[in-house]
Formats: structure tokens, C-alpha cells, sequence
């Protein structure tokens, strides 16, 4: 049977569009293959190889990459790379990593006669993560490539307690994007995405539902939001356990709840009845409510896998240890204080208002959602159990009609 004229013409379009994609892939591995001949230095061709790979697309560029590598590898690698644990560290990693000798000798320039790793102020944090990383990549025996995980990670650490006063207050505070160019690649990759949806949220908003200046108010929640996250990233590199009444009085803002009030707010609440920050005034009591249910669900759910693995503390482990109880009546009690929670969004929602009950609603289901999420342990990390199935049978499977 012929086919109908329609189909013949779809036919030709997806042939047209596969061989334009074709034709432009090819441009685009030339265009790679010819930064292979302007990278002039070690250390330009190293980052290149690098991006390649962790890009998934090494497949398409292996004769250049192995020409590169022979090249290096044929040099006195540590006179190339001297004074520089970030170079030094890339290129044994990925020399390692594409089957070449490399020896953990090249890292002799960085320690002392005992075979411990110098402190310097020129190592940066992108040297340490590299240097990390090479350091997985150790044998049996090499007890330098050990020492230069412990030095990293101390060093990292150090870091860390450094870096989370500027990034809550220089960075996310200010919301500057001046400030962001002394912090490492990464969380610059992290700010300019916050920036950039945060603004673009901003906009839509304000066109769709004829708020103004609702910007300040998206920074702030988000500024609270890290410096939470901030304040138990802290406990947790020094091995502290606040009292429950401490841990809740942050927790419920890192649950992500005021956060997630607030967007409903603005996307739902009437702005002829009230301005922005009326509402978030009357709304205080459910959002504080609505973010402890959340907060602890989420212990309720994941506090025996964190036990396990000695990851942060919860109100669970907080109250065990605080009232020297087991975990079974700290579960009890973390109950107690979620059903207390409950009646307190319902002696908020009962009385609420007209112009309240549609942004009080979105806030209470954001609660709801927590119980579901976590009802059967960590149902938002861990995606292989009941919940997911759940979510398959609600959204995703059609309802049988008989």
C-alpha cells in the first residue's frame, strides 16, 4: 500500500531536519578539533582534554586527545607543571584516566622530607578539588596520593568555614554580581543561575499578575534560605548538635517552606486586596506552621538512613540526645510536635478570611505534600519505592474505565 501524500511530505522534513543536525555536528567537531591546535600550552590542552571528557564526547576526539597525551607524557611533566598543584594534579589525573604511567612522584615539589603536603597560600580551592580528585585514582601502596586526600579535604574544609560568611553576607546578601568573581567556578555557576531565574521570576510575575517590586521580596526568602542551609552546613563540619528548639528555629526555614509559600503568594494572591507585604505579614502564623510539618516529615522520613551514614543531625537524633531518650519515643514526640503544628494551620485556616483562603490553601497543600512524600521513608530521594508508584498511579497511568 502506498503511502498518502501527508506522510511523504513528513518523511522529507525529518530527513531534512536529521541531515542539518548531521551537517552541524560535523561543523562543530572541526570547530573542536582546530581549539586542539590553538591550545599552545600544557596546561590549555589539559583543560580542553578535560572538558571533552566530562562532557561524554572524548568518543569523537581520541586520536587528537591521544596525540596530546603521547606529547605530555613524552615531557618532563613536573619541570612543565612546577609550583602549580592544579596542573600538576589535572594532568596526572587525566593521564591516569586515559591509561598512560603517570607516578605519584610528580607530586614531590608540593611536599616536605616527611612526605607531607606543604601549606601555601597559592593553593587555591580548585587546585585542592583537583588534587582530590587525582587522589582517588591511587594504588595500593601509594601512600602520597593518600596523604594528598587528607590534605585536601583538611584544607577544603578550611575553606568551607571561610567561604560561607561571604557567600551569606558579600554575595547572596547583596545579591552582587561584583562579588562573585573570588568564589570558586562552581558556586559562580550556582549564583548566576539563582540571579537569573530569580530575576526572570521577578518579571513573569509582576506581568501576569500586576504586582510591583515583588524582586526584593523573591531575593529575601532565598537570602534566608541559604544562610539556613549555611547554619547546618556549619553544625555539621564541627560535629554539633543544637538542641531540638535551636534546630527547629532554622529548620523550618531550610525545609524550604517559606520559600515555597512565598512563590504561592505571589502567584495566587489577589493584589487589589492587599500589597505584598500585607500578605506575608497575615500569613506569617501558616507559613511557620506549614514549614514545621514539612521540616519534620522530611526527619520522619529520612532520619534513619542519615543515623546510618552520620550525616547531619535531625530533630529526631537532636531530641535523643538532648533528653537521653532511644529513637523510638524521640519519634513520638517529633509526632506530637507535627500534629501541634497541624492545629495550628487549622486554627489559621478556619477563621481565615475570603481574600487569605486561596494563597492559605496553596501554603496548607505544600504541608499535605510533605506527608505524602515521606510517608514511607524518603520518598523524594530515594525514587524506587511506594512513592513512586503512587505518583505513577495518580499522574501518569490512565484510570481504567469499564
Amino acid at each position: 500500500m502506498s503511502q498518502p501524500p501527508h506522510c511523504l511530505h513528513w518523511h522529507r522534513n525529518v530527513d531534512c531536519e536529521e541531515k542539518k543536525y548531521k551537517t552541524r555536528a560535523e561543523t562543530l567537531k572541526e570547530d573542536v578539533k582546530c581549539m586542539f591546535v590553538e591550545a599552545s600550552d600544557t596546561l590549555s590542552k589539559l583543560e580542553l582534554i578535560d572538558s571533552i571528557s566530562k562532557l561524554g564526547l572524548d568518543k569523537y576526539f581520541m586520536e587528537e586527545i591521544t596525540e596530546a597525551l603521547d606529547a605530555i607524557a613524552l615531557r618532563n611533566n613536573s619541570s612543565v607543571l612546577k609550583g602549580d598543584v592544579y596542573a600538576t594534579a589535572l594532568c596526572f589525573r587525566l593521564l591516569r584516566h586515559y591509561g598512560y604511567h603517570a607516578s605519584q612522584d610528580m607530586f614531590l615539589d608540593f611536599v616536605d622530607g616527611a612526605d607531607k603536603f606543604i601549606p601555601s597560600p597559592k593553593v587555591s580551592i580548585k587546585g585542592l578539588l583537583e588534587l582530590l580528585q587525582a587522589s582517588n585514582l591511587g594504588g595500593e601502596g601509594e601512600d602520597l596520593l593518600t596523604e594528598a586526600g587528607l590534605f585536601s579535604i583538611e584544607n577544603l574544609s578550611g575553606f568551607g568555614a571561610s567561604l560561607d560568611n561571604m557567600l551569606a553576607k558579600q554575595v547572596f546578601v547583596r545579591w552582587s554580581p561584583k562579588e562573585i568573581k573570588e568564589l570558586p567556578e562552581g558556586i559562580q555557576i550556582c549564583f548566576w543561575t539563582l540571579l537569573n531565574t530569580t530575576n526572570e521570576m521577578a518579571a513573569e510575575i509582576e506581568q501576569e499578575k500586576g504586582w510591583t517590586s515583588v524582586l526584593p521580596y523573591l531575593q529575601k526568602t532565598w537570602t534566608d534560605f541559604l544562610k539556613s542551609l549555611l547554619v547546618e552546613a556549619k553544625w555539621y563540619n564541627k560535629g554539633y548538635t543544637p538542641s531540638l528548639e535551636e534546630y527547629l528555629n532554622n529548620g523550618w526555614i531550610s525545609s524550604s517552606g517559606p520559600l515555597l509559600s512565598v512563590l504561592a503568594i505571589l502567584g495566587v494572591a489577589d493584589r487589589k486586596t492587599q500589597n505584598v507585604a500585607e500578605y506575608l505579614k497575615d500569613c506569617e502564623q501558616i507559613i511557620h506552621h506549614s514549614s514545621l510539618v514539612i521540616r519534620l516529615c522530611n526527619d520522619q522520613g529520612t532520619s534513619a538512613a542519615e543515623l546510618e551514614r552520620g550525616d547531619a543531625a535531625s530533630s529526631i537524633l537532636c531530641f535523643m540526645r538532648e533528653a537521653n531518650v532511644s529513637e523510638a519515643v524521640a519519634r513520638e514526640h517529633i509526632r506530637s510536635l507535627m500534629v501541634k503544628a497541624w492545629k495550628g494551620i487549622n486554627g489559621y485556616c478556619i477563621p481565615c478570611p475570603p481574600f487569605l483562603q486561596e494563597p492559605a490553601k496553596y501554603i496548607t497543600n505544600a504541608a499535605r505534600g510533605a506527608h505524602f512524600m515521606y510517608q514511607h521513608g524518603d520518598g523524594f530521594g530515594v525514587q524506587d519505592r511506594e512513592t513512586r508508584d503512587h505518583v505513577r498511579s495518580n499522574f501518569i497511568e490512565p484510570i481504567p474505565i469499564k
